[in-house]
């Protein structure tokens, strides 16, 4: 996923870099860390064959696959279901019509 989308308002307008010609021009010296083969906890079959099946198209491409342990995958969603609520309601903060600190002239912004 990449490019600018107009109704995200922290998406940027710039070019796309073509990604498939990049990766085909450097995959020969490309080393890509991939995350162990161990499967956590209710985790479906299906996703990991698609892990599976992603490290062999990269493996195809040229690349070196370097398997990395990452033991702190049991917090992934717990940590989403903290970080994204603080960062859409610090996103839309804007629209609520309260501001907060002090203005340049020393006074408390209130203005609606």
């Amino acid at each position: 996923m990449s490019g600018f989308d107009p109704k995200d308002s922290t998406s940027v307008d710039m070019q796309v870099p073509d990604w498939v010609k990049d990766w085909s021009a450097t995959s020969k010296a490309c080393a890509s860390a991939f995350r162990a083969s161990t499967v956590w906890t209710g985790m479906p079959a299906e996703i990991d064959r698609v892990w599976n099946q992603g490290a062999q198209w990269l493996r195809d491409a040229g690349a070196e696959i370097v398997e990395i342990d990452l033991p702190h995958t049991k917090y992934e969603l717990p940590t989403y279901y903290v970080v994204a609520p603080a960062e859409c309601s610090s996103n839309l903060a804007r629209y609520d019509g309260v501001r907060y600190g002090l203005r340049a002239d020393g006074h408390v912004d209130r203005d609606v």
